[in-house]
């Protein structure tokens, strides 16, 4: 009984190793999201209030959401190039057919509209890569083109029209001076994340993103989860698109394309790893408001907004090489070796420093041998045969 008390805090210690082991990027990135605020308030003219914290909130409440879903993806060994032009269509969709003078009580018909949207989507996504078992970067890269000629067919300039009643929804407090709405919003998408995780679905979800195969092994049934998974960020972009209507008040059909690249920054800024099998919502969320964090300071000097784009690219590259920083990543083994290779040099017992002797044993080769005449050259076709084959139809097809 003693010593099974005594050794009891040894496993709640590892334990807790391991979750702060596993969540180490969605801490970092809560870290740098807080040093950014400090660094806002202090180059502020005032402190921050709570106007400027309701500012923040709804301002990255957009890429918060899309970057859900395209962890989700991502935990999942996936790839989701069609986030951006979702969240365009639902805005079309909304902003051309919402009835201006409806009741508040279409918030919730039109929002449901806009996840159904972005669901539907997803399952087009995931009938082609889980149960085709296409690639995931082609099948996500063509839904996108699909999407961009069906969103400018819905509406092919900006314009339309969103019932206010949804940005007061959306945009207000869930308690006032206290709560901002937006903060409410991806608190309760976060809430369903982590019922989501303690399933045997979210383990599947980790299994998968970590080792396919083994997964298949053990029994999870990958199609059905691979499927499962771009519903569902299917569903957070519809609800990005939704609240990006909320904002604008308005239709555009373009709305989304520049988002795509400040979710794949959230995602990795937020610890979660390219490739699968670690990382979580969470963190993406504090990555996606330090990108906007970091844009709003650019402003705040008076550096012009064309930079954003370039600071959200440098942020993506730096926190993707930080993320390789570990004893067994490429970089690292790439780093070890060149210093191995350094160390020789110094030493002077690289190959090249060594006098290259050729100890090998000569064969002279046969008299009639050394006389035979060279072999002919083959013809061009031939030579060429396997180019020919591939490029000819499309040069043919090209003429005509």
């Amino acid at each position: 009984m003693s010593s099974a008390a005594a050794s009891s805090p040894v496993p709640g210690g590892f334990g807790l190793r391991r979750a702060l082991v596993r969540n180490r990027g969605a801490l970092i990135a809560a870290a740098v999201l807080a040093i950014l605020l400090f660094v806002v308030d202090w180059i502020s003219a005032g402190p921050l209030t709570y106007f400027d914290v309701s500012f923040l909130s709804s301002g990255g409440a957009t890429s918060a959401l899309a970057a859900i879903g395209q962890t989700i993806v991502i935990l999942s060994g996936g790839f989701d190039l069609s986030a951006g032009a979702v969240i365009s269509l639902v805005n079309a969709v909304l902003a051309s057919s919402m009835d201006p003078m409806a009741p508040g009580a279409s918030i919730l018909l039109w929002t449901t509209v806009g996840i159904g949207v972005g669901m539907a989507v997803g399952a087009f996504n995931g009938f082609f890569i889980a149960v085709l078992r296409m690639q995931p970067i082609v099948v996500t890269l063509s839904t996108m083109f699909i999407l961009q000629g069906v969103t400018l067919l819905v509406m092919d300039k900006p314009g339309g029209f969103v019932s206010p009643d949804l940005g007061t929804f959306y945009l207000g407090d869930a308690i006032a001076g206290w709560l901002p709405m937006p903060l409410v919003v991806i608190g309760v998408v976060l809430l369903a994340w982590f019922w989501l995780k303690g399933t045997r679905f979210g383990t599947a979800l980790y299994a998968l993103g970590s080792d396919p195969e083994s997964a298949a092994s053990v029994g999870i049934n990958v199609v059905l989860v691979r499927f499962a998974v771009y519903v569902i960020a299917g569903g957070c972009y519809g609800l990005a698109g939704v609240f990006i209507s909320a904002q604008t008040g308005s239709g555009d059909p373009l709305v989304g394309n520049p988002l795509l690249l400040s979710m794949f920054a959230a995602v990795v800024v937020g610890g979660t790893r390219l490739g699968g099998g670690q990382g979580g919502p969470v963190g993406s969320v504090f990555g996606a408001f330090i990108l906007m964090i970091v844009v709003n300071i650019l402003l705040v000097l008076n550096v012009s907004a064309y930079y954003a784009t370039i600071a959200e690219g440098t942020i993506l590259v730096l926190a993707a090489l930080a993320g390789s920083i570990s004893h067994a990543s490429v970089l690292a083994v790439q780093l070890r070796a060149a210093r191995a290779r350094l160390a020789a040099w110094r030493a002077g017992i690289l190959p090249s420093q060594l006098e290259r002797v050729d100890r090998r044993l000569k064969i002279a080769e046969p008299a009639h041998a050394q006389r035979s005449p060279a072999s002919p050259r083959p013809a061009f076709h031939l030579r060429n045969a396997e180019t020919l084959r591939y490029a000819l139809p499309a040069y043919v097809c090209l003429l005509l």
